[in-house]
């Protein structure tokens, strides 16, 4: 069982979870372990051993993990991860093209509540 929680109470939320299948290792082409077995797990609210979360405002936040096995008891983690800048990909995934088709991209940082283009 994963959850995420802020390193203050009352902080607003930095991290937030992204399903399996909507996150860019549903495309990692097998080097992430069986991610159909992950994805299914995920969708039928039984969680796996992989969590993916997206960073949406700097700060910190602590991720954790309670294992659910009937002969160990108590056996949790936790970690706090830091997103240090709040940036964002445009155009947003997933995009559609055609063969041949150009995309220009544009990295977005957030500073100062301006986003500036890369």
């Amino acid at each position: 069982m994963w959850s995420l929680m802020p390193e203050a109470n009352g902080l607003p939320y930095r991290l937030v979870n992204v399903p399996i299948k909507d996150s860019p290792l549903s495309d990692c082409g097998g080097l992430c372990g069986d991610l159909d077995i992950q994805i299914k797990l995920e969708d039928d609210g039984v969680f796996s051993d992989l969590f993916v979360v997206k960073g949406i405002e700097i700060g910190h936040e602590i991720v954790s993990v309670h294992l659910l096995e009937p002969q160990l008891q108590n056996m949790a983690d936790e970690i706090l991860l830091t997103v240090a800048e709040a940036m964002s990909l445009e155009p947003p995934s997933p995009v559609f093209v055609i063969v041949g088709a150009v995309v220009p991209y544009t990295l977005k940082v957030i500073r100062g509540n301006i986003p500036q283009g890369f």
